[in-house]
C-alpha cells in the first residue's frame, strides 16, 4: 500500500473468538488518520448489513502501525459464530458488507 500510493487503506478480516455466542462488526484503527476512516466505515457497514455494531476500536496491528496512509482494519463478522459464518457464505449477504464497506469509504472521501 505505501509503494503504490493509495489514498488509504482498508483491510476486511473475519474474526473469532473463544465465546461462540459473541457476533457483530469492529473496525481497528492506530492513527488518528485512520480514526475517521474507521469510524465511517464501521457506521455504513453496520447500516448496510444489519450486523451488531461492536463499535471503532484502537488496534496495535501491523498493518495499521506501518501504513503511511489512514488505514482501517475491519473485522466483518465472527466465524465462531455459527450464524455469522452461515451468513458470511451467503452471497447477498457478502455485497451488503461490500456495499457497506464501499459508503463508509465515499462517507469518509466527501467528509475530508
Amino acid at each position: 500500500a505505501n509503494q503504490a500510493g493509495g489514498d488509504v487503506f482498508v483491510s476486511v478480516h473475519a474474526n473469532w473468538h473463544q465465546d461462540s455466542s459473541i457476533r457483530g462488526a469492529e473496525t481497528y484503527y492506530y492513527s488518528s488518520g485512520g480514526s475517521g476512516l474507521a469510524q465511517s466505515i464501521q457506521s455504513e457497514l453496520v447500516n448496510q448489513s444489519g450486523s451488531i455494531n461492536l463499535g471503532v476500536k484502537f488496534g496495535n496491528f501491523y498493518v495499521l502501525r506501518n501504513t503511511v496512509m489512514p488505514a482501517a482494519l475491519v473485522e466483518v463478522g465472527f466465524l465462531s459464530n455459527a450464524r455469522e459464518a452461515e451468513l458470511l457464505t451467503q452471497q447477498w449477504y457478502q455485497e451488503r458488507v461490500a456495499r457497506g464497506i464501499y459508503f463508509g469509504l465515499e462517507r469518509y472521501f466527501a467528509g475530508r
